[in-house]
């Protein structure tokens, strides 16, 4: 039987992207991944949360998006742009959030450009999953951010006690290769993905991690 295809999902490899299929049997794997990474995250029901995303990272944010509703958080949106920036200024001068997901550099970026210190804006937020370049940056700035992984198709999240993040080891198997991250699929999907490579350079670590998730962790910047 032809899996019913859901999207097609993308994720760039240096300066090139790479697409994918995505069936619906991926996706609700997919919104498992989420909802344990949400749950890394200590996301509670009723809580707020600020998702910042691209159109082209639908296939990666959708089950994040999915599962933040089955929680019954409230949910904001903003593009993961310099250009959008402005918006996550917006929401984050409102209300209190009480985690802000996939902040981007190049929303750090923006934020620069309208004269707005990080640290400041960031600081009323308990938890804030950034990505690999924004990090840093962010720690810089005082804001104990935590890491939110692009890996290829999937995302790895950083716990509040270890380092590196991650990864749903249910559904993916990671190696370093040259100290390149590729990627396995252990589940058939509409995708075939094995040993794919993902651009990220890092090291994957499996000891025992003090949080109790059992799964292997990646940490960038080998």
């Amino acid at each position: 039987m032809t899996a019913t295809l859901w999207g097609i999902g993308s994720y760039r490899v240096g300066d090139e992207f790479v697409t994918f299929p995505v069936a619906d049997a991926d996706l609700q794997r997919d919104m498992a991944t989420a909802n344990k990474n949400l749950a890394t995250l200590g996301v509670e029901r009723g809580a707020r949360a600020l998702v910042t995303s691209m159109l082209a990272e639908a296939a990666q944010y959708w089950p994040v998006q999915i599962g933040l509703l089955m929680a019954g958080t409230q949910m904001s949106c903003a593009d993961a742009s310099r250009f959008d920036a402005f918006r996550t200024r917006m929401f984050l001068r409102g209300p209190t959030y009480d985690t802000a997901i996939g902040i981007s550099g190049a929303v750090l970026d923006g934020l620069d450009d309208l004269d707005v210190p990080i640290g400041e804006l960031f600081s009323v937020v308990p938890v804030v999953a950034a990505r690999a370049e924004a990090v840093e940056r962010l720690r810089a700035a005082g804001v104990p951010a935590r890491l939110w992984l692009h890996v290829g198709p999937t995302i790895a999240v950083e716990c509040d006690v270890g380092a590196g993040a991650h990864i749903d080891a249910d559904e993916w198997a990671v190696e370093a290769d040259s100290d390149e991250i590729r990627i396995t699929a252990r589940n058939p999907r509409a995708a075939t993905i094995d040993a794919a490579p993902t651009g990220l350079r890092a090291t994957v670590l499996t000891d025992p991690c003090a949080c109790g998730r059992a799964d292997a962790r990646i940490l960038p910047g080998v």
